[in-house]
Order: C-alpha cells, then structure tokens, then sequence
C-alpha cells in the first residue's frame, strides 16, 4: 500500500516538503559538480518564484504540459533547472529557479504560463548527487 504523502503530513512538519535541500541542510549530499559549456538549447519554460518548499507544484505543471504535448522522449526533451540563487542564503521570495524541457518545435499560447526561450551557449555548473 502507497503511503499518502501531502505537503502538510510529510514527516510530521506543516508545510513541509522533502527536497535536495533535505541533505544540503544535513549535509549529508556529496555533490558532483563540475564546470561545462552548455550549448545553446531550445527550451519550454516555467518560472518559479517563491520559496524552494514550493518548487514541486510549478515543476508539476510542466510535467503535466510536457505529458499533454507528448513530449516523452528523454532523448530529445531532456529535463533542466536553471537556479539563480542558493536556497540557503536567499529569502524565500527572492528565490527563482526556471524549470525547462528542451524542445524542437514552438510552445504555443497555453493558461500555464510555459513559454519558449533560449538557453544560451554558456559555461555553467553541471551538478549531480
């Protein structure tokens, strides 16, 4: 049986919402990062404003425009977040991440608020845990 999990019964806390920021906190996450040109990408994009506790809700709604538009070929629409500031040290209401979905064609108007953008060909921090 799946455990139901909402924001206000995760591990007991309201409001709260386990994320990377779980081990951050702890420091329990060793990090890989290492710096690489990212090419210039074609992406949909989603903006998160806001606190990181909130991040999963504006990452959902472009999961589900991604499923709406079958774009499900990872190979093709790879998955990025593009962070601007440290969680850590940065007021909830400052914080910004675009949550992008590479893409080959256009994104057209939509009530989600996804538009289209480039990423420009950049050197960037590639991380992974």
């Amino acid at each position: 049986m799946r455990e139901n999990r909402t924001q206000g019964s995760v591990r007991g806390r309201p409001g709260y919402w386990p994320s990377y920021l779980d081990g951050i906190r702890k420091g329990e996450k060793d990090m890989k990062v290492s710096i690489v040109t990212f090419p210039e990408t074609k992406v949909a994009s989603l903006t998160h404003m806001g606190s990181p506790v909130h991040e999963h809700e504006t990452a959902r709604k472009l999961i589900e425009w991604k499923i709406r538009n079958r774009m499900l070929d990872q190979a093709i629409n790879r998955s990025y977040g593009l962070h601007y500031a440290d969680p850590r040290t940065t007021d909830p209401l400052q914080h910004k991440v675009e949550f992008c979905l590479s893409i080959d064609g256009s994104v057209a108007e939509n009530g989600a608020g996804i538009v289209e953008r480039i990423i420009p060909k950049l050197r960037c921090a590639y991380a992974r845990d």
